[in-house]
């Protein structure tokens, strides 16, 4: 006669899928009492669950960096060998800022289009962020440029305070 505690384990070896599928119904019924639950569990144990994470990320700077880069390929449905593809005609480096993956201390980020999903590049997170936060408008872009432009140290530049300025913008002179 099998205990209780071998049959439950033979019926799981036995019934892993059926079980699978019954966790992930259970899951999708319940979302509020997981959310409810893990935000409890964050109240009570947020502080110490900060400190080992920034603990294992910087004893696993190498796993991090592979389960970060295997996180990304996943959500844009991509192959290794398609973002190494890349990486390679990209020269190894951000389209934008031009700095080098090995200069990085994570992998590239995927670029896309929020509209339409199609992937534009591999950017450093610094520039990805900075897409993001003007919303990809190109009209928040070339006021950015404008107002550089129009802000930089005049005499390090050759620009003296009477010199016109293209204005990127519009095309016209201003003086």
């Amino acid at each position: 006669m099998i205990d209780q505690r071998e049959y439950c384990k033979q019926y799981r070896l036995n019934n892993k899928e059926k079980i699978r599928e019954n966790k992930k119904r259970w899951r999708a019924a319940n979302k509020d009492k997981i959310k409810e639950a893990n935000r409890r569990f964050r109240d009570r144990h947020g502080e110490k669950l900060k400190k080992d994470k920034y603990q294992w990320v910087g004893e696993n700077k190498d796993k991090r960096r592979i389960i970060s880069r295997r996180h990304l390929l996943k959500k844009y449905n991509l192959t290794e060998n398609d973002y190494d593809d890349m990486l390679e005609k990209q020269n190894y480096e951000c389209l934008i800022c031009h700095t080098k993956v090995d200069g990085l201390k994570e992998v590239l980020h995927i670029d896309h289009c929020h509209k339409t999903g199609k992937i534009r590049g591999l950017l450093c997170r610094c520039c990805n962020v900075a897409i993001g936060l003007i919303k990809e408008d190109i009209t928040i872009a070339y006021a950015i440029i404008d107002y550089i432009n129009n802000n930089k140290d005049q005499d390090n530049h050759g620009i003296t305070e009477n010199s016109p300025q293209r204005s990127v913008v519009s095309g016209r002179e201003e003086g």
